[in-house]
């Protein structure tokens, strides 16, 4: 019988001499040295964005430990009765993975039978096909039964095959990537990976022949973690088995081995066998939007922060392609693109969750372009704080022939409101609006009627009911009922609301302004945002953007005071396109006189710069409102002296340390300098100044918490662990959700009982290095703690003890004590 505090009568002794001191802490210490000289020249590798990069990986890649060897076993028997069940023994001296088979006329099934863990699955079927055991077995003898077919003539062949390693195992994805490579049948692959502490595993491959995919730690010990298994087809007449491994692990070394298989048919008589695989979390779509096409895993995957709620897949023209999207735990969401499909177009809508983030998946052939967006849709957007703020509108659904987007941005003080920008739709006297675009649904338009009087509706196509509403205060529309969608109204800013007859779905020929025009069609736009740029909001008043809806257009209005806190999330800022002009033609004769030096603004100035080439919050733009509205003061920004003309300047909030970052919407970085860099008790403020661009492009700031790349943890082998011995009680320390591990030998199968003692909840696992979890307990014994009593067979064996809950005034582990 063994137990983790199997005497206590020592111990209590002890305790009772400490006067009810705490258990000892067991604590294990492992360095190394290097020569003074080797310090003196190796690189600084913990620094983030060290130098000599190539050099770091190789010192990693000599400090990594040798792949296991591969497998080697044998079997008692050559031979066995195709008619009839039978057993051998198959003894395996070098644990790997094994491939066992059969081969018959008739068709013979196989198992497999362990000791500890017990009958297997059976492979193949009696009297139809062959079995083929494809397993992971550590040292030892194990039984293997055939089950044969009543009547059948002859005898089955059976073969044990070990799994080779095409390869030495690779450091190229220590700290994530991808790479391609071959995997065949009875082929094995290898990869060492790094788990930082607070990270989840993230490993996913396809390949043809690709029959599993496992973790290892330090090489030796398999995790309980198994594979997600899919059938995918990146190149259309070639399936591939994708395989998945996701969750949590102990911060470490971990070996990641994808083992070949039966290779799937691919009926153009194609030979190759390829294997991709991609490590890491999937990127964060922190910026809203991506523009990417699919690689050969034939999938990308992207974290969504909330608070969006909206996904969007868009592609050029329908092909087959599929959009999931799921919120922790839950079932994921699916939305699916057809070769037949009238649009191109897969959206959904996921409920938010506090500050739980979306996980969304693109699937679909490789090489396919698709743009996907997210964001928190809203129609209307309030704003009371005073300030300069960045304005925008993210806009999808818009463009070909679908409703265009209309908004504004309105001012309201004592009751009464005041366009500042719009993008609304704007009919003058003598003036309409016509378009055609698909109508999905209840919708609506926002116009600006420039001019008192009388304005009509007219539409072609599907039947609706059109309602025209006030926006900002103005008096409602009168009609007398006459002339049907026809009203008199006063110049102001008004909302068209319309309604599908009868729920029909249809194209639209709408004429809307002045009655009796019959204008041709207006173009409709396609954007990706509206941009009011930098606007000054004043105090006393609130600020409201106003849009309009439709069943297939999704608005995210945003506004973002300045200095922007990257400590509370990142910032977007839409940055225009700078005009590059040509310099004037130099006469050759008459040489140009030498340019006078540039003056050097004032302290908290921005440096003058043409305004044709002014850009970035604080930049003056035209203003497109009607007059007599009130436009939004510019905001004074803190610039550097020796800004680059056309150079978008931003102030910033930070908290302490930490690095700033810039990217655009695809992750690609952006170049960035900080100026003017002050700090107080709460963090720092400065200014960043972005380059001008040949192009339009969001940018996307970002904070972070530099940590350096860590080091390679340590390889703890079993001889490292704390060693469990009959009699002989382990007293340790644990936190709350912490957990322990312990070496245990075996030198005689029998049944053993393990428990803990102390003033925690606990669990306990004991497994083996194949067999991670032989048996589990929790909560099951005395006072909460765990009790395990298993068969184990000799041998070594790790046990694992983790804390879950807290149960009185101390953290430690003891022994019941005997009262004196």
């Amino acid at each position: 019988m063994m137990s983790l505090f199997g005497q206590f009568r020592a111990a209590c002794a002890f305790l009772r001499r400490r006067r009810g001191a705490i258990a000892p802490v067991l604590t294990l210490a492992i360095g190394w040295a290097l020569p003074l000289a080797a310090l003196a020249q190796a690189p600084d590798c913990q620094k983030p964005g060290a130098a000599d990069a190539a050099l770091c990986a190789k010192l990693e890649r000599d400090k990594l430990p040798p792949a296991p060897a591969d497998p080697a076993a044998r079997l008692a028997r050559a031979s066995v009765s195709a008619a009839t069940d039978e057993t051998t023994l198959l003894t395996v001296e070098t644990p790997g993975r094994l491939s066992i088979r059969a081969q018959s006329g008739a068709g013979v099934a196989l198992q497999l039978v362990d000791m500890m863990t017990g009958p297997g699955e059976i492979a193949g079927e009696q009297g139809v096909r062959d079995g083929r055991l494809d397993v992971l077995l550590d040292r030892g003898v194990y039984r293997l039964r055939s089950l044969g077919a009543k009547g059948a003539i002859g005898e089955a062949k059976l073969a044990v095959l070990p799994f080779h390693s095409a390869g030495v195992a690779k450091a190229d994805l220590l700290r994530g990537g991808e790479d391609s490579a071959e995997l065949g049948d009875l082929a094995q692959r290898s990869y060492w990976i790094v788990v930082s502490p607070g990270e989840k595993v993230s490993v996913e491959a396809v390949g043809r022949a690709l029959g599993d995919l496992r973790l290892w730690r330090n090489g030796t010990d398999l995790v309980d973690l198994k594979p997600a298994i899919a059938t995918v087809e990146p190149e259309a007449g070639h399936p591939m088995a994708r395989l998945r491994v996701e969750g949590a692990a102990e911060p470490g070394l971990y070996l990641v081995t994808a083992y070949g298989g039966a290779p799937s048919v691919w009926a153009d008589g194609n030979l190759k066998s390829p294997l991709h695989i991609r490590v890491g979390q999937p990127q964060s779509l922190v910026g809203g939007w991506f523009e990417g096409s699919i690689g050969p895993i034939g999938s990308l995957r992207f974290t969504i922060p909330p608070p969006a709620t909206y996904v969007r897949l868009e592609l050029d023209e329908p092909a087959p392609a599929q959009l999931s999207v799921a919120r922790g735990n839950a079932s994921p969401e699916i939305a699916v693109i057809a070769k037949a499909s009238r649009q191109p177009v897969a959206a959904l809508t996921v409920a938010a969750k506090g500050d739980e983030p979306a996980t969304a998946e693109v699937s679909g052939l490789q090489g396919q372009a698709f743009r996907l967006r997210a964001l928190n849709p809203s129609d209307t957007l309030r704003v009371d704080a005073p300030g300069p703020h960045l304005v925008a509108v993210d806009v999808t659904g818009e463009g070909g022939d679908e409703l265009p987007a209309t908004v504004l941005l309105a001012r309201f003080t004592k009751g009464k409101g005041s366009v500042v920008a719009s993008k609304a739709l704007r009919i003058a006297r003598g003036e309409a609006w016509r378009a055609k675009f698909n109508l999905r649904g209840p919708s609506s338009l926002i116009f600006e009627i420039a001019n008192s009087g009388p304005v009509a509706l007219s539409t072609q196509g599907i039947g609706v009911r059109a309602v025209l509403e006030p926006l900002l205060g103005t008096n409602a529309p009168r009609a007398d009922g006459k002339i049907p969608q026809q009203w008199d109204v006063e110049a102001g800013w008004y909302t068209l609301k319309l309604e599908p007859v009868r729920d029909a779905v249809g194209v639209i020929d709408l004429i809307f302004g002045q009655p009796g025009l019959a204008p041709a069609p207006s173009p409709l736009p396609s954007r990706t945002v509206i941009d009011f740029g930098l606007r000054n909001f004043d105090k006393g008043a609130y600020y409201q953007i106003f849009g309009n809806s439709g069943p297939n257009l999704a608005l995210g209005p945003r506004a973002r005071k300045l200095p922007a806190d990257l400590g509370a999330g990142p910032l977007i800022i839409e940055q225009q396109a700078q005009i590059e002009t040509p310099p004037p033609a130099v006469n050759e004769e008459a040489p140009a006189p030498p340019p006078l030096p540039p003056k050097r603004p004032a302290a908290g100035t921005a440096p003058e710069r043409p305004a044709s080439k002014a850009t970035g919050p604080g930049a003056q733009k035209p203003s497109n409102q009607s007059a007599g509205k009130p436009a939004a003061k510019a905001a004074p920004l803190k610039a550097a002296a020796d800004a680059v003309p056309g150079a978008f300047l931003v102030p910033l909030r930070a908290p302490p340390g930490g690095a700033i970052a810039a990217a655009d919407v695809n992750g690609r970085p952006i170049a960035i300098i900080l100026t003017n860099e002050t700090a107080d008790k709460d963090g720092r403020t400065l200014t960043a100044t972005i380059p001008a661009s040949r192009l339009n492009r969001r940018v996307i700031l970002t904070w972070s918490k530099v940590a350096p790349p860590s080091e390679l943890p340590v390889v703890a082998t079993p001889a490292s662990l704390p060693r469990l011995a009959p009699e002989e009680p382990q007293f340790f320390d644990l936190a709350r959700d912490e957990s322990r591990a312990f070496r245990l030998d075996v030198a005689e199968g029998g049944l053993y009982r393990i428990e803990t003692l102390g003033r925690l909840k606990t669990s306990a696992t004991i497994g083996t290095t194949f067999i991670p979890a032989i048996d589990r307990a929790k909560d099951n014994g005395a006072g909460h703690n765990a009790l395990l009593q298993s068969y184990l067979r000799a041998g070594s064996y790790r046990v694992t003890v983790k804390a879950s809950d807290f149960r009185g005034p101390s953290w430690t582990y003891r022994p019941p004590c005997e009262p004196e």
